[in-house]
């Protein structure tokens, strides 16, 4: 068995694997948004088409705020590993 300890995660990429875990979401709110603004322009609608426009560009914003979050995470690790230790993993080898 072999063991390792993380003690430093890359700051950018778990910024990326933040944004990887939003695409979902966001496309599903961004068609939510599309469906909303047609139905709001289709039964003449004030509110449908205010709430399908927030939707559309809300995505956008939910990308960012995961991505910092991911950041602040990772930020957050870092200072705890250099202080109290990383993570332990321990690893077997399967021998066929």
């Amino acid at each position: 068995m072999k063991e390792i300890e993380i003690k430093n995660l890359n700051v950018l990429s778990f910024f990326k694997v933040a944004l990887y875990f939003s695409i979902i979401p966001a496309v599903i709110i961004f068609l939510m948004g599309i469906i909303l603004f047609l139905f709001g322009i289709i039964s003449d609608e004030t509110e449908l088409i205010f709430i399908g426009i927030v939707y559309i560009f809300l995505p956008g914003f939910m990308a960012a705020i995961y991505g910092v979050m991911g950041m602040l995470v990772s930020f957050i690790y870092n200072f705890l590993a250099q202080r109290f230790g990383g993570v332990r993993l321990t690893f077997e080898e399967i021998k066929k």
